[in-house]
């Protein structure tokens, strides 16, 4: 039976996605039981589902404070989102995304293992080239990292790989759409695939109107494509959809907060090394035998060129932009891989030149077992390496934490749709209301980041306030004060460690605590 299996390769990938997708999801809601998941971004993906089944466009509290945006589409192109506010509905928790996320990562093992045939004709080997991918550490710590619509990137852009290879174009400008309408940043990785086909033949002996060629065509014809399609999207995000959602106030905020610049504003060393770091980790998570297929850099050059220079903060390895960042690299080892030449084994057998043969095919599968073992102890999941503050991806823990197994209890005493105002790493527990706002976990935050829903005086103060003790330092001074003056406790968790007590305050309320518990 086993063998059966391991010689169907359809079956492998099933099973291999299923497996992936259960644990994975399973990891993710230990990081959530361990209050590691936050307002950013597991909060707000939960709330813009919530609220657009109740009255509201994938409106998130977090980005209307932040920039008086009223809709999730002013700040990221992320219509996606959409298709799964109702079956969010029917199951609204973070399960619910947790598996989304897991399970598409998973599936990059389909495109992937096609292209890897498509060069080796090795079924077998493919299969491991392809498992791979889903188990880079720098892809773990991302997924890990609560919930991001651009964990469907890398599915989208291996199969637009896959695709183009096989110049099946109608194919591939359907996706360069899906994925536009999925992450603004789309686009851009797709024309930079779509140059690295381009230039697949190229050499200097070669003319240059060459290029032009009627079969390079459609390659330009699908990069013409994705340009416009991303122009389009852009002036939709900053000028119709504030007009139709009666937010053009937000404009400015939105080009100062959203608006994503091209060119460096400043160049100095600290962006090099910061930059040369990561890049060295990312390498590092494929063996650095990607750069044995130096045309990979093709792809990869543009986000590297954005990270070096224009915007260090997406260099962190505990966030969801590894997503994006490995993908050229992997590229070049999946190249490496797959036309390594020991597909031939058994006929070198018979020339006599068995054990060369062999020993060939031994090195790559020691290579993908190698890769394999590295990347799992280097990822999140490994507890030497748990919370090491390499981001907050990083941030997990084996069981769950004592205090968690009070928080339905104790969200059970607020009514639903009660304005509350929760400190960042609670507020995905009560994400599901659209009056639900957060603290945000900025040490500069004040009451005017309300965009003047919260007053101090009585006016317009929130019904309830969920903090815990570990992040007290986020709530504004002034705030503080009005909670000790104007605030009852209506419920206490007792914890001695992360995340400290848990309080439930209401306001006005002077009567006894309806519960507390010892975690």
């Amino acid at each position: 039976m086993i063998k059966g299996i391991t010689e169907r390769p359809a079956a492998m990938l099933t099973i291999y996605i299923a497996v992936y997708t259960v644990v994975f999801t399973l990891f993710s809601l230990l990081r959530y039981e361990n209050f590691y998941t936050s307002n950013w971004d597991l909060g707000i993906n939960m709330q813009e589902l919530w609220t657009t089944t109740h009255g509201k466009l994938l409106w998130d509290s977090a980005d209307y404070e932040s920039a008086a945006v009223v809709s999730h589409l002013e700040v990221h192109t992320t219509y996606i989102a959409l298709l799964f506010a109702i079956p969010y509905e029917l199951l609204p928790s973070p399960v619910f995304l947790f598996t989304v996320q897991s399970f598409m990562i998973s599936l990059t093992t389909v495109p992937l293992y096609l292209i890897s045939r498509n060069y080796s004709n090795d079924m077998k080997k493919s299969i491991a080239i392809a498992f791979i991918f889903p188990l880079l550490f720098p892809v773990i710590a991302s997924e890990m990292f609560d919930y991001h619509w651009m964990s469907f990137i890398p599915f989208y852009f291996f199969s637009l790989y896959y695709f183009v290879m096989k110049k099946r174009y109608y194919s591939s400008a359907a996706l360069i759409a899906l994925g536009a309408v999925t992450e603004e940043v789309f686009p851009f990785l797709a024309a930079s695939l779509l140059l690295y086909f381009f230039l697949m033949d190229f050499n200097l002996g070669k003319k240059f109107r060459d290029l032009f060629s009627r079969t390079n065509a459609p390659l330009i014809a699908l990069g013409i494509f994705s340009v416009a399609l991303y122009i389009s999207l852009n002036e939709i995000q900053f000028h119709l959809i504030p007009v139709i959602l009666d937010n053009t106030n937000a404009v400015p905020y939105m080009y100062e907060y959203f608006q994503h610049p091209l060119l460096p504003d400043s160049f100095h060393i600290g962006k090099i090394i910061l930059g040369l770091a990561y890049w060295i980790v990312i390498y590092a998570s494929v063996g650095f035998l990607g750069v044995l297929r130096l045309r990979h850099l093709i792809i990869a050059a543009p986000w590297m060129y954005y990270t070096f220079f224009v915007d260090p903060l997406y260099l962190d390895l505990g966030g969801q932009y590894n997503l994006i960042a490995v993908l050229g690299p992997f590229i070049g080892l999946l190249l490496y891989l797959s036309t390594r030449r020991v597909s031939t084994t058994v006929e070198k057998v018979h020339k006599g030149n068995g054990i060369r043969g062999a020993a060939r095919k031994t090195t790559v599968v020691g290579i993908i077992l190698i890769l394999l073992a590295v990347n799992i102890a280097a990822s999140p999941i490994d507890p030497a390496f748990s919370g090491k503050m390499l981001g907050g991806g990083y941030d997990f823990s084996y069981g769950v934490n004592p205090a968690y197994h009070d928080m339905g209890r104790l969200v059970s005493l607020i009514p639903q749709g009660s304005f509350i105002i929760a400190t960042t790493f609670l507020f995905p527990y009560v994400a599901n209301d659209v009056n639900a706002f957060s603290f945000l976990g900025s040490t500069n935050y004040t009451l005017s980041s309300f965009a003047g829903k919260v007053e101090v005086g009585n006016q317009s103060l929130p019904q309830f306030v969920l903090y815990n003790t570990y992040a007290i330092q986020n709530i504004p001074a002034n705030f503080l004060t009005t909670m000790n003056s104007d605030y009852g406790v209506l419920a206490e968790v007792y914890m001695s460690g992360y995340p400290g007590n848990i309080l439930l305050l209401e306001l006005h309320y002077n009567g006894a605590m309806q519960f507390t518990a010892n975690a």
